[in-house]
């Protein structure tokens, strides 16, 4: 398993085609038993600009290639935005998980808390929320930030 971490390239990367080659197995000797995976904070792995679809004679043609990349991973995860029944029943479950023994009320205002100071719900914050509030338990701290 190849694992490239948070992966991005820019519309003008030379590395873009290359990396292309190497997915389809047109570059080099092909083995069956190798497996990319990436990630990346982009919703897809190519920046797109305004201005390359402005400037392109057949603008579909630039499109396709910038998302093409993309195409060759057979996986697609998006970490959706939650709604706050969501976002703490998560919240919940990972403390079961966790074992974090703080009153859920009040875990679940801290919760709320975390979530307007660092920028929204998700399931991804949800997570980061539950792992310091076990950290400060597991250090005899209070939950405070």
């Amino acid at each position: 398993l190849l694992f490239l971490d948070d992966l991005s390239l820019g519309t003008e990367d030379k590395d873009v085609s290359a990396l292309k080659s190497v997915l389809e197995g047109s570059f080099g000797d092909c083995r069956g038993n190798v497996m990319f995976a990436a990630t990346s904070n982009r919703r897809h792995i190519v920046r797109e600009d305004f201005a390359d679809r402005q400037n392109a004679v057949h603008h579909s043609d630039i499109v396709d290639e910038q998302l093409s990349l993309a195409d060759r991973f057979g996986l697609t995860i998006r970490f959706a935005p939650t709604d706050k029944q969501q976002y703490l029943s998560i919240v919940g479950q990972l403390a079961d998980d966790y074992e974090i023994a703080a009153d859920r009320q009040q875990l679940y205002a801290l919760a709320e808390r975390w979530a307007v100071v660092n920028g929204g719900r998700s399931p991804r914050k949800a997570r980061q929320f539950a792992e310091f509030v076990c950290a400060c338990e597991k250090a005899g701290r209070n939950i405070d930030f």
